[in-house]
């Protein structure tokens, strides 16, 4: 019995397996004429890199211990596209210890203008999750840093000049 029914199984797996046609139909409607593109025109418009920019320096004295002492820097590095949009990656290090972030701008989306990025680094007081924000003006090319710790009586800021950037245009 149970070899009639591994062979009915069989007989019903392999008759499903093929599929039948039916005859071709009738040919569609044509569609309108494409409009001509350059390649200038496409590459105006794409992901294609513009420019990269990398800003990096060491922060002054802030007069707190724990953050003066650490030796800390901070890196930024934006890609700029053709169409306007930005990638952004910030780095927040010390000799012992690094953490980064990135963020994404369409081009003409709130806050791409400066492509801010927020690094979490803590180095003051109790590890509540210190927040970095870097941001770029890309006109001036100067770099705003600035760090919020529950922890600070107020926020610390820091803006490093043009001579910490270094842009290159493709």
């Amino acid at each position: 019995m149970n070899k009639l029914i591994l062979i009915l199984s069989m007989g019903l797996a392999f008759s499903t397996v093929g599929c039948i046609k039916g005859p071709q139909g009738d040919a569609g409607v044509p569609g309108p004429a494409g409009t001509s593109v350059s390649v200038q025109d496409i590459q105006a418009t794409s992901g294609k890199i513009v420019s990269t920019i990398n800003c990096d320096g060491q922060l002054p004295a802030t007069g707190y211990a724990s953050i003066d002492s650490a030796g800390i820097g901070v890196e930024y590095n934006a890609i700029l596209t053709a169409s306007g949009d930005v990638y952004a990656t910030a780095t927040i290090y010390d000799s012992g210890y690094q953490a980064a972030s990135t963020s994404f701008y369409a081009a003409g989306q709130n806050g791409a203008s400066d492509a801010k990025v927020l690094v979490t680094a803590d180095y003051y007081g109790a590890s509540n999750g210190g927040l970095w924000k870097v941001s770029l003006n890309r006109e001036t090319l100067e770099t705003k840093v600035v760090y919020d710790d529950s922890n600070l009586p107020s926020n610390l800021n820091w803006t490093f000049a043009s001579t910490a950037c270094t842009v290159k245009n493709w």
